[in-house]
C-alpha cells in the first residue's frame, strides 16, 4: 500500500531524526554544538537515556510506516465466542 504525502514526509523526517540521534550517540557532534535544526525543528542535546528512548519510539514509528508501504502490515483480530 502506498503512503500518502503526509506519511511520506513523516517517514523522511523520521529517517533524518534517527540519523541525527545516531550521530549524537556516536559523539560526532562537536562539543561546541549545543543545538541542531532539522526540518525547521530544534534538536537540543539530550541525556543518553533520553536519546535512547526517542530512538526506540521513532524507530518503531518508522518500522510501522515501512511495513505499511511494503504491504506487510497486519492487524490481529481476536474473536471471542
Amino acid at each position: 500500500m502506498a503512503l500518502n504525502e503526509r506519511e511520506q514526509e513523516r517517514k523522511a523526517h523520521l529517517e533524518t531524526l534517527l540519523a541525527a540521534i545516531q550521530d549524537a550517540e556516536k559523539g560526532t557532534w562537536s562539543a561546541a554544538v549545543q543545538e541542531m535544526s532539522i526540518s525547521g525543528r530544534s534538536l537540543v542535546r539530550f541525556k543518553p537515556e533520553e536519546l535512547a528512548k526517542y530512538y526506540r519510539v521513532y524507530a518503531k514509528e518508522l518500522a510501522q510506516l515501512e511495513a505499511k508501504e511494503s504491504g506487510t502490515r497486519t492487524r490481529t483480530v481476536r474473536v471471542w465466542g
